[in-house]
Order: structure tokens, then sequence, then C-alpha cells
């Protein structure tokens, strides 16, 4: 018999507002904290071959700054998920990018947590 589901209790999600231009949302709670995932919806299946780039920015300056995950192509999908990153200390930051060519309507959410 299974027990219970367990929920974090300090699980928060921010959202990305819809845009038809460029993406370069900036994740940063203010303390340390791990990406439980991010998702990113469009409005219709990206027709143009360009990456989804994610970048873990340090707080600790440019030289520590490091590409994550840079060859996520949301060609022909509607929608991405990125899957968890951890251990980010306050003050480091994801930058998320997405150039949108095609103009669609993108909109994203992320949950994490602290």
């Amino acid at each position: 018999m299974a027990g219970p589901a367990v929920r974090l209790t300090n699980r928060t999600e921010i959202a990305l507002a819809a845009t038809t231009g460029a993406v370069s949302w900036t994740i940063a709670p203010n303390a340390d904290f791990d990406i439980n995932w991010i998702l990113l919806k469009f409005s219709a299946a990206p027709t143009t071959a360009e990456n989804i780039t994610v970048t873990y920015k340090s707080h600790l300056g440019t030289a520590y700054d490091t590409v994550v995950f840079g060859d996520v192509k949301p060609m022909g999908y509607t929608s991405i998920r990125i899957p968890c990153i951890t251990g980010m200390q306050q003050g480091d930051s994801i930058l998320v990018e997405y150039t949108n060519t095609d103009g669609n309507t993108v909109t994203g959410v992320c949950s994490y947590g602290m």
C-alpha cells in the first residue's frame, strides 16, 4: 500500500510573460535555489532551426558562467521542458535565451525550490 504523496513545501513557480520577440529570461531567486524544471510553450511549432540556450550565471563573475543546455532545438514542438539544474547559490541566476525568428508567441514557467 502506497503512502501519501510527498509535496515540496518550498517550491515556487515564476512565469515568463507572453512574447513574440526574442526570449531573454533571467531566473534569479534571492536565495540558494535548485531549478526543478523550466517549461517553454510556443503558440505554433517553430519551423526555424534555432537553439534555446540555458546559461548558469555565477555570482563569482563571468569567468564562471557556464552554458548548461545549448543544443535544445524546439523546431517541430509546441513545448519544451528543460530538466533540473541544481546547486545555485544566492546571487547566481539562470538565463534562458531564444532568438524566436518565427515570431511565435512564447510563454514559460519555471519551478524552483529554495
